[in-house]
C-alpha cells in the first residue's frame, strides 16, 4: 500500500484510499544551509531521521568506512544485524525480530539508502528505500509475507516516517523519563518536531512546552500550531538556554552538524531524546552532555555504531563503551532499567531503523485491508 507522501498533518491512523496500493498477496530534503531545521523543506516532504544534512556522498562514504571498521574487515559488509528477542515467555514470540542497519550508496548527487527488517511474530519482512539529494527525498516501504503470500503492500512512507520517528521518542520517554515529567523543550521547529512533541505529550502528563530554532517566525509558527493541536501552552523561546530551563524532557530534532545541546544545558533528572542526527558527520550533543547520562538507549546499537556521531565520538574518546549503550527494546521489555533514580539523566539516541518502518507498515496494511481502502495491483 502507499501512504500519501504529500500529507504532512492529520490523524496518524488515517489512510488515503487514493494513495494506497495493495498486492494480491499471492506472490503473482533539500539541504538546509542553516544548522537547525526550522521548517518543512521545499520539494517532497523529508523524513528528518534520514535527512542528509551534510554532503550526501561524503556521508555515504563515511557509513561504508564505519561499517568496515565495526566489522573489523577491510571491506564493508552487509551481514551485520541485530536480533531482538525479549526474554519474557509470554511476549517472546511476538517480540522476535531482526533489524539490519541502513546502507548508503553514494550517487552524484545524493545517495541511495536501503534498510530492512523481519518481524517473525507478525510473519512479515520488509524494507525501506529512498534516494536523497538536494532536490528532495521520497520514501517507500515494501511489506512481504513470510508465509508464502509474497508482496503484501507498497507504501509511500513520508508521512508514515514522520509518525514512527515521533512514536519512538514517545516510547522512550514513557520508559525513561520521570513519571511526573510536565515540561518539554523542543530544539528544532521543523515538521518532524511536531510528531516528536505530540508523541511525548501522549506518553506523559505534559502541561507545557517550549520550542527554539534559529528563525523566529518558524519557532513562533510551531508554537502557535502545536498549542492549538495539543491544547496545551507551547511557547517560543529566544535561546536554547531559555528553552531547556526547567525542562523535564528535552527533544533535539535538528539538522545540526555541531552540538546544540551541551553539558551546561543538562540538569539532574532530565530525559533527552536526540532524534535529528543519524550520520557519522552530524552531532546534536557534545561529549559532556552524553557522559552525564546514567542510562543510554538507542533503537539499534549495531546501527548506532555506524551512524550515531553523538556516541561514536564519545566512545572514540574513551569516555563510553558500546556495552553501556542499551537497546530500547530491552528497556521496554524490563531487562534494562529506564532510570535508577529521579536524579538520573537519561538519553535516547534515535537512529530510525527499518524494524520501526516494518512494524508501522504492517499496521497500516492491516488497517487498509480492514477498511477496504487502497489500490489492488496485479
Amino acid at each position: 500500500m502507499t501512504l500519501d507522501a504529500s500529507a504532512t498533518r492529520g490523524e496518524p491512523q488515517s489512510v488515503d484510499a487514493d494513495s494506497v496500493s495493495q498486492s494480491k498477496g499471492d506472490g503473482s530534503q533539500t539541504h538546509d544551509p542553516e544548522p537547525w531545521a526550522d521548517s518543512t523543506p521545499s520539494g517532497p516532504p523529508i523524513d528528518l531521521d534520514h535527512w542528509q544534512f551534510d554532503d550526501d556522498v561524503r556521508g555515504a562514504e563515511h557509513t561504508l568506512a564505519m561499517t568496515a571498521r565495526i566489522n573489523g574487515t577491510g571491506k564493508p559488509s552487509s551481514l551485520s544485524y541485530t536480533r531482538f528477542s525479549p526474554q519474557k515467555s509470554d511476549s517472546a514470540r511476538l517480540g522476535e525480530a531482526i533489524n539490519t542497519p541502513r546502507s548508503r550508496i553514494p550517487l552524484s548527487p545524493g545517495s541511495y539508502n536501503l534498510m530492512s527488517a523481519a518481524w517473525h511474530g507478525k510473519n512479515v519482512v520488509g524494507q525501506k528505500s529512498y534516494t536523497a539529494s538536494r532536490a528532495g527525498v521520497g520514501f517507500h516501504v515494501l511489506i512481504y509475507s513470510t508465509t508464502g503470500e509474497g508482496l503484501l503492500a507498497i507504501i509511500e512512507a513520508n508521512r508514515m516516517g514522520q509518525i514512527r520517528t515521533g512514536a519512538a521518542s514517545g516510547l522512550a520517554s514513557k520508559y525513561m523519563a520521570r513519571p511526573n515529567s510536565a515540561t518539554v523543550a523542543v530544539i528544532g521547529s521543523g515538521y518532524q518536531g511536531r510528531t516528536q512533541l505530540e508523541a511525548v505529550a501522549m506518553a506523559l502528563n505534559i502541561s507545557s512546552a517550549r520550542v527554539y530554532s534559529r528563525t523566529k517566525i518558524n519557532r513562533e509558527g510551531f508554537a502557535s500550531a502545536m498549542t492549538a493541536d495539543l491544547e496545551l501552552p507551547v511557547k517560543a523561546a529566544a535561546s536554547v538556554e531559555e528553552c531547556v530551563e526547567g525542562a523535564d524532557v528535552i527533544i533535539a530534532i535538528t539538522n545540526a552538524s555541531e552540538p546544540v545541546i551541551t553539558g551546561d544545558h543538562v540538569r539532574p533528572g532530565v530525559h533527552i531524546n536526540a532524534a535529528g542526527a543519524n550520520g557519522f558527520l552530524r552531532r546534536e550533543l557534545d561529549t559532556a552532555a552524553v557522559t552525564m547520562a546514567s542510562v543510554i538507549a538507542t533503537d539499534d546499537v549495531a546501527q548506532a555504531q555506524i551512524e550515531c556521531a553523538d556516541l561514536i565520538r564519545v566512545v572514540e574518546a574513551g569516555r563510553l563503551t558500546w556495552q553501556q549503550v542499551k537497546p530500547l527494546a530491552s528497556v521496554v521489555a524490563g531487562e534494562t532499567p529506564g532510570r535508577y533514580s529521579d536524579d538520573d539523566v537519561t538519553l535516547f539516541e534515535s537512529q530510525g531503523i527499518a524494524l520501526e518502518d516494518v512494524a508501522v507498515g504492517e499496521r497500516v496494511y492491516r488497517m487498509a485491508v480492514e477498511r477496504g481502502v487502497g489500490i489492488q495491483v496485479p
